[in-house]
């Protein structure tokens, strides 16, 4: 792993971490998927595009869920 790699994981969870704090919004899987983009493990559009699939698909199961709870 490079300084170049480590400095821009150090910038994105840092940067990540002070948006959730100042909008009071704590939300861990933020940091997570912050951290597979920064360590490189998605590097081809391919892999942005399934992980912005999957990350709709759980936002529209999650909206379900909580009409159906009433929320």
């Amino acid at each position: 792993m490079t300084a170049r790699r480590i400095g821009a994981i150090a910038v994105t969870t840092i940067g990540t971490t002070a948006v959730m704090v100042l909008l009071h919004v704590p939300h861990a899987p933020a940091l997570a998927t912050t951290l597979i983009v920064a360590l490189g493990l998605i590097a081809t559009a391919g892999g942005f595009l399934v992980m912005g699939l999957a990350i709709l698909a759980l936002l529209v199961v999650t909206r379900v869920i909580n009409l159906l709870r009433g929320y």
